[in-house]
């Protein structure tokens, strides 16, 4: 690997962009082999009872790379435009594996537009969850026109708008997550009366 202090910045910035899209495209295509690889049961000839054993044993991936990995090529299987939306960056491994089984091919094209639209701090994260827009427990319902995905921070800020701080509080507490949401660094986040940071 070559040093990279004496790369001028401009340089430098554009070189790091040019290799997450190639990085991008490579996982897309990790995923797209994986996919083929266990759909002719190839992992058997390794010896390996499973495609998780195979990516774990064979390619030595940790178990939440492999469970990724294969949750995505299997959703592909089903619905092609995923892999590339994960190549383009407009969907990541743990944004469509959380997705996958919610996704059919009657819903996938609303869906996914809708994961395309969130907002940058929820399509950052990896922790997605969905957020009813008229709570489910005051009478909204799972359908696609009355739910959103979110990052968890986000999705439990909407809850204080919804329900009030000290009942999320209680909840949190009783689910055994943090009284209050934080930010990656643990400072609290502060939500405004019409829920936005």
């Amino acid at each position: 690997m070559q040093s990279l202090r004496n790369v001028r910045d401009e340089d430098l910035l554009r070189r790091l962009s040019d290799l997450v899209k190639q990085s991008r495209g490579v996982e897309a295509d990790v995923v797209a082999h994986i996919g083929e690889v266990e759909l002719r049961r190839l992992y058997a000839q390794e010896a390996c009872s499973s495609m998780f054993e195979y990516c774990r044993r064979v390619l030595g991936l940790r178990e939440n790379e492999a469970y990724l990995r294969i949750t995505v090529a299997r959703a592909a299987r089903q619905l092609p435009d995923l892999l590339p939306m994960l190549c383009d960056g407009r969907l990541h491994l743990s944004g469509i594996a959380r997705l996958a089984p919610h996704l059919t091919r009657q819903n996938a094209d609303e869906v996914l537009k809708r994961t395309s639209g969130m907002s940058h701090r929820c399509a950052k994260r990896h922790d997605l969850e969905f957020h009813h827009k008229k709570p489910f427990a005051r009478g909204g319902d799972h359908g696609l026109s009355n739910v959103t995905l979110t990052c968890r921070t986000h999705n439990t800020l909407m809850a204080e708008v919804d329900y009030g701080r000290d009942v999320v509080t209680r909840f949190r507490a009783s689910a055994g997550r943090s009284p209050v949401p934080v930010d990656e660094y643990g400072d609290r986040i502060v939500v405004n009366s019409k829920g936005h940071f």
